[in-house]
């Protein structure tokens, strides 16, 4: 008798970091080319800011079990040409019930920022975020050039 109770103690004890997993993001997506027009006129500027696909990057997301609370971080690497005039700046243009924030533009940095929550309760499952890119600042200031840059998502436990 004492050996078994001791056995379910233990069991029970074991249960909550069976059920609740480390998270896992996969991060989909194709390069994003922006190429502004050709100014002809003096005094032409370009349009300040330019828009990806909606669904440019597909984040998709697995949480644990119980209490499967993940936060989604992101940040920008840029080359060593970047210019530091030119901003970077994402949102989610979708997601599940359970996925909050990061529906507005975040500028990116070369940080890890605070994208995205993802709150379950007994609910093991992925879960589809598509984001959208936005890039401001391409003037006449900057000088021509090619200029990438690419973005780093990071899932961690709340």
């Amino acid at each position: 008798m004492k050996n078994s109770l001791l056995k379910i103690i233990f069991f029970l004890l074991l249960l909550p970091s069976a059920l609740k997993s480390q998270g896992n993001l996969t991060v989909a997506g194709s390069n994003w080319l922006v190429q502004p027009p050709t100014l002809g006129d003096a005094g032409s500027n370009y349009a300040q800011v330019y828009e990806s696909a909606s669904n440019q990057i597909q984040l998709i997301a697995t949480v644990g079990f119980l209490f499967g609370s993940a936060r989604i971080s992101a940040r920008y690497e840029g080359n060593p040409t970047w210019n530091p005039a030119l901003g970077l700046g994402i949102r989610r243009t979708g997601g599940s019930s359970t996925v909050q924030g990061g529906t507005n533009y975040m500028d990116l940095t070369l940080t890890d920022t605070s994208f995205c929550t993802i709150q379950t309760f007994l609910s093991l499952g992925s879960y589809s975020i598509p984001v959208q890119a936005r890039l401001n600042g391409i003037s006449v200031t900057v000088p021509a050039g090619n200029y990438s840059s690419r973005v780093v998502f990071t899932i961690s436990a709340l």
